[in-house]
């Protein structure tokens, strides 16, 4: 459902309008060729290997081995081709990008779901790797601690208490793409909450602009911790 409202609200220029699942007969046959020369561009640019270790066994002395694997690959193209490809940011997937409204989506159900999604500008696709910002930023959000979100809402009745269901509220990345990730907040209400969704709304866009300003220290480092184990 998500999927389908950020399709529906992607500007047309945006390769977020084409956020869906395909198979062979969505695909246009002659568009293959071109698909094809673009994938193997991509993964050239972006996906081939700085340096490789290779471990070979073989019931073959040492130095003969050795001998067969550097002629083999002396004989080959070069495997290696460290390139490095500018961020290209393209068009805002959503209005003006980081300054549009978010997008909101509520999904009926036992525990009705409200999903409040973000686009982000993403400058250094390989440091949003390593530092994962986003990642930090949901988990500031969606811990359980006084004066949290979740602390928030579940005073207010919106949201289930924990020994209901944990957790409440959880934070993805849904996707990235041309210099911008897609990234969601989505929350679980208390039955008959639904009516409430606008005042969980704004809870929820609240604490993103607060916390955005700044993560403790603490919880960054809490954060990394979690990602190392």
């Amino acid at each position: 459902i998500e999927c389908g409202q950020y399709k529906a609200r992607a500007n047309p220029a945006s390769r977020w309008a084409r956020l869906a699942r395909g198979s062979k007969a969505t695909l246009p046959a002659a568009r293959v060729p071109a698909i094809c020369r673009a994938v193997d561009e991509l993964r050239t640019s972006g996906y081939t290997p700085l340096s490789i270790s290779l471990a070979i066994v073989s019931p073959l002395p040492l130095s003969l081995s050795a001998a067969i694997a550097t002629d083999a690959f002396r004989r080959r193209a070069p495997l290696l081709r460290p390139t490095t490809r500018p961020t290209r940011r393209g068009p805002p997937p959503f209005g003006a990008g980081w300054e549009a409204s978010p997008c909101v989506v509520e999904r009926p159900g036992r525990y009705p779901c409200l999903t409040v999604g973000w686009c982000v500008p993403v400058d250094d696709p390989v440091a949003a790797a390593r530092c994962k910002p986003l990642a930090v930023l949901g988990h500031a959000l969606t811990s359980p601690h006084a004066g949290s979100a979740s602390d928030v809402l579940r005073t207010a009745g919106i949201a289930p208490l924990s020994a209901e269901l944990e957790p409440c509220l959880t934070a993805r990345a849904v996707s990235s793409a041309e210099g911008w990730a897609l990234w969601e907040l989505s929350l679980l209400m208390n039955p008959g909450a639904e009516r409430r969704w606008r005042e969980a709304r704004d809870v929820l866009i609240s604490a993103v602009g607060v916390a955005s300003r700044g993560v403790p220290a603490h919880l960054a480092a809490e954060a990394k911790s979690l990602a190392l184990l």
